[in-house]
């Protein structure tokens, strides 16, 4: 008796979503402010403006390098600002997109478990 072997049928691959139309002001080529700086602060002001929000994708950096005529590290190197100012966050393979807002909360004030107790002990008497 044969055994007849059953193969998996591959799913079909996602259809790719049209792309977000983005407008970008030009950018000042003759200032002295970088250009990763001028395209970071045109991002920056999407996200707060509320144009962006925490979830939504970014730009690729080839998306803003072939937009704005610039290399891709310039593209590259305004995306890692936004990055390490904790605006946006990047996945490899899958791109960069807006991050949740961080809170931030003064915690100078508190101390370690001990110190607490023995103030509180302190207090009561």
């Amino acid at each position: 008796m044969q055994v007849k072997e059953q193969r998996h049928k591959r799913t079909p691959a996602p259809v790719a979503t049209p792309r977000r139309k983005w407008n970008f002001e030009p950018l000042d080529k003759n200032s002295f402010t970088p250009m990763y700086f001028q395209i970071q602060t045109q991002l920056l002001k999407m996200i707060q403006s509320g144009q962006l929000r925490a979830g939504d994708s970014l730009p690729s950096e080839e998306e803003v390098s072939r937009v704005y005529g610039v290399s891709r590290m310039t593209s590259r190197q305004a995306l890692q600002v936004l990055k390490s100012q904790g605006f946006a966050s990047r996945h490899k393979g899958r791109g960069s997109f807006v991050s949740q807002p961080r809170v931030e909360k003064d915690i100078t004030h508190l101390c370690g478990f001990t110190a607490e107790m023995w103030r509180r002990s302190s207090a009561s008497q």
